[in-house]
């Protein structure tokens, strides 16, 4: 997610995805959601060089998570402890997961050409991924000092 279209400097607390179709039981085993502020607004091929130098905050772990959605609708996770966005840089949301049931919640994503807003790999281990130039859509749960929690649900997304 780019920081102009974040727009705002905050504990995050939640994330979340918008469901395109429905999908009952998707079940993927070892889930770690990460996030991570960058400087870069487009992603290379490398998952450690798009950290720019930044240590990934594990938000979410779980041994196994299982989704199931109606078509457009949201789902996501509370994050275990709440990341201090500074609202500067951009923001890395990384999901990895070491087994699945070959079910996936496919998400609504908007096409982002020609930046590379998406890198995506089907191996837990993988040092390095394939990028796309789309983005799938998002809603950020914050709160700050001076205002009350707070989603954003038209946002975009740097996405693994």
């Amino acid at each position: 997610m780019l920081a102009g279209e974040l727009n705002f400097s905050g504990d995050i607390k939640r994330v979340e995805w918008n469901a395109s179709r429905a999908v009952e039981g998707a079940a993927f085993g070892d889930v770690e959601i990460t996030l991570c502020e960058t400087s870069f607004a487009e992603l290379t091929t490398s998952f450690a060089g798009n950290y720019d130098g930044n240590t990934p905050a594990l938000i979410y772990q779980n041994s196994w998570l299982i989704i199931t959605t109606t078509g457009d609708q949201w789902f996501g996770f509370d994050c275990a402890k709440p990341f201090a966005y500074g609202g500067s840089k951009n923001l890395i949301i990384e999901i990895r997961w070491r087994r699945d049931n070959e079910k996936t919640p496919l998400t609504w994503h908007f096409d982002t050409t020609p930046a590379k807003r998406n890198n995506s790999v089907g191996n837990y281990n993988a040092s390095a991924g394939k990028l796309a130039p789309l983005c799938s859509r998002h809603r950020i749960t914050y709160s700050d000092d001076a205002v009350e929690p707070t989603s954003l649900g038209r946002v975009r997304a740097l996405f693994r």
